[in-house]
């Protein structure tokens, strides 16, 4: 899962400077992280986490699936996606990772949003 630097894309990506929060859901377990969307397009974003810890677990180590979601609040409305995490590096600054995510069962209403708000 570490990125390997090939391009595989298939949406335009926009660059954002967002806040927002990634949750993350186990049977036993629950996390709200931090993070930033640096990048968003229909089909996914790059975030920025100063961890990939959610307390006693990684986000992309794991024996059960998590459930991710993905909350931002913009003027355009709120945003809350499902997501599944495709890849991850160290940032090169080592403050943090940068994180790539795929937007899962995008409901009409959040893809609208995303699309009016990135054009």
């Amino acid at each position: 899962m570490w990125f390997s630097g090939k391009e595989r894309r298939r949406y335009q990506r926009r660059e954002v400077c967002w806040e927002g929060l990634l949750h993350y859901t186990l049977p036993e377990f629950q996390k709200t992280l931090n993070i930033s969307v640096v990048d968003i397009s229909s089909g996914g974003a790059k975030l920025h986490s100063p961890t990939i810890q959610a307390g006693p677990f990684h986000l992309v180590a794991f024996e059960q699936s998590p459930q991710l979601e993905l909350a931002i609040v913009l003027p355009e409305g709120n945003l809350k996606i499902d997501v599944k995490i495709l890849w991850y590096k160290l940032m090169e600054d080592k403050t943090g990772f940068a994180v790539g995510v795929k937007f899962i069962d995008l409901s009409e209403e959040m893809a609208r949003i995303i699309k009016n708000t990135i054009g």
